[in-house]
């Protein structure tokens, strides 16, 4: 029997969690249209994926059903509020652009609503992160069923989610000018740079020590339960117990991209024409850093197409 294509969870869980890690990003470099348009794209991706997954997509309401014991139903519930979320927010920000309703645009006090509505979806993407964890721990999938796959996901979330704010915002300080045009001191173009720098490199250590708990746990794990799954599981990760080799060049060219913007910042200044070698220089970064996330998220669900394989095999 053929396996199904996993390609939809893959952009499900590499859009979800980058869109939650890019709306917290979104606190420290004060939010915009643009960024909120570019969180509420990948979460609305991601999403669509998911339910192109599924064997009948127009039954997928009735997922809903088990929320009380299903971490599925409880995913599904999730991340629907966190793209409700995201589309407020955009709606809001918009709204601020447009100003053709400013006394929408400010809560009693004088409190943003848009900032608002950022807030709510920030919470909401970091309660997304574990849920979608949970969904996938399983004990028929010991490659799986440990914290593991939660750290894999929040690297994914910093890593992706800090070089997405980043680039973003520093595409925004072009269309404004130049770093000159803007008030905020947290989107000058050596920050957003600096701001990519870290987001990827803490990734990068959050991944590997990810990777090496998993092949510690799977390698215990089959001293006591020398199962089918357990030693395919025990197989797959043997060759390479740390993060899979086209994570570590794409992330290190990402990473090496990040630096490349400080230095351009650093060199060039913060006028237009610094802002805009930052930007291109970040632009590479997050395409590198998503085709990272990417390429362990494929690994992940190869995993237990591997153990499913030799299960039949072994029949």
């Amino acid at each position: 029997m053929e396996e199904r294509s996993e390609i939809p969870l893959i952009c499900f869980t590499l859009f979800a969690p980058a869109a939650a890690g890019a709306t917290a990003f979104s606190l420290l470099l004060g939010g915009g249209t643009v960024l909120a348009a570019a969180v509420a794209l990948m979460v609305t991706v991601g999403m669509l994926a998911s339910v192109a997954h599924l064997a009948r997509p127009l039954r997928a309401p009735r997922s809903l059903a088990h929320w009380k014991s299903s971490w599925l139903s409880r995913e599904i519930i999730a991340v629907s509020a966190f793209w409700a979320l995201a589309v407020l927010w955009l709606a809001a920000e918009l709204l601020v652009r447009s100003s053709m309703f400013p006394q929408m645009t400010a809560l009693s006090g004088g409190f943003p609503v848009a900032f608002a509505l950022n807030v709510l979806a920030a919470v909401a993407g970091v309660a997304l992160v574990p849920v979608i964890a949970k969904a996938y721990r399983v004990h028929g999938q010991p490659a799986w069923n440990g914290s593991d796959t939660l750290w894999e996901l929040v690297a994914g979330a910093v890593g992706s989610g800090g070089a997405v704010a980043a680039t973003v915002s520093a595409w925004q300080c072009v269309a404004q000018g130049g770093a000159d045009g803007i008030a905020l001191w947290c989107c000058s173009p050596l920050t957003l740079g600096l701001v990519a720098l870290l987001a990827v490199s803490v990734s990068g250590l959050i991944m590997n020590h990810a990777q090496r708990m998993r092949a510690q746990r799977v390698f215990e794990l089959v001293e006591r339960e020398a199962s089918p799954r357990v030693c395919a599981a025990r197989d797959a990760l043997a060759e390479n117990p740390g993060a899979p080799r086209v994570y570590l060049v794409l992330d290190s060219a990402a990473g090496l991209c990040a630096f490349i913007a400080c230095v351009a910042a650093f060199l060039l200044g913060e006028g237009a024409f610094g802002s805009v070698a930052v930007a291109l220089a970040l632009t590479v970064a997050v395409v590198l850093e998503l085709s990272a996330q990417a390429a362990v998220r494929n690994r992940f669900y190869s995993l237990a197409q591997h153990a499913r394989y030799v299960v039949r095999q072994g029949r």
